[in-house]
């Protein structure tokens, strides 16, 4: 969520024409601001910063791979650093107009499938000179192994708008100082019936109390692996 808010920053101010010097400042204030913010709520909760997940595979070399600190004193810098050179470097996408919302920077929306509601923020939508409007979703990690989160993006803007989106995008990596942006990917197939797959079947499973454990590689970017089971098998 804090880099969210430091992308947003940047978006907004460049809409603005502010200078991408002083962007970069409010977006990394902007960042740790909303960081203390989360730290603060977590810890009135009761989880203490120092029992929290260290990200990465720690390494003798590494005992606290990207934990809270680094992710402040380098995560955080990275990610403000590579999202606003691609946003300046980058001239083929314009935020669109969303009418009656604004620039189409974090855009709530609701949409129902088979009766259940999902809900849930567009990181982006662009458009370009020639026309289209494309869901951006921002990953600070590693790009996602599905694209369904963007077409669920694609479906709601359709829904909502009426605007037919056939790509969608992942910008990730952010925090090693590189924004990597995906190929173009064809969003078409995640229609009612397949996202009702995804969504309102998962809602069974958690209104029933069903909660199957899928160890794998997300488990090392988990916030709650160190209590789970089954990730010890692979620790």
């Amino acid at each position: 969520m804090a880099i969210h808010v430091g992308t947003e920053t940047i978006d907004h101010g460049l809409l603005a024409g502010v200078d991408p010097a002083d962007i970069k400042e409010q977006a990394l204030s902007a960042t740790l601001a909303k960081l203390d913010e989360e730290t603060e709520r977590y810890t009135q909760k009761g989880f203490a910063p120092d029992t929290w997940k260290r990200f990465g595979r720690k390494t003798a070399e590494k005992p606290n791979a990207e934990d809270i600190d680094w992710f402040r004193l380098v995560g955080i810098p990275n990610s403000i650093d590579a999202y606003l050179e691609w946003r300046v470097t980058n001239t083929t996408f314009q935020v669109a107009e969303i009418p009656g919302f604004g620039p189409a920077i974090e855009v709530p929306f609701n949409y129902y499938v088979d009766g259940q509601l999902v809900h849930g923020w567009i990181d982006r939508v662009f458009t370009t000179e020639n026309g289209g409007y494309y869901p951006l979703d921002i990953k600070s990690g590693q790009k996602p192994k599905t694209n369904e989160q963007l077409g669920l993006y694609a479906a709601a803007l359709n829904r909502a708008l009426g605007w037919q989106i056939t790509y969608g995008y992942f910008i990730y990596g952010l925090k090693t100082g590189e924004a990597k942006l995906t190929p173009a990917l064809n969003l078409t197939s995640w229609n009612d019936e397949r996202l009702s797959q995804v969504y309102v079947q998962a809602n069974r499973l958690i209104d029933l109390g069903i909660f199957l454990p899928n160890p794998g590689d997300a488990c090392w970017i988990c916030s709650v692996s160190d209590h789970c089971a089954f990730i010890q098998a692979l620790v």
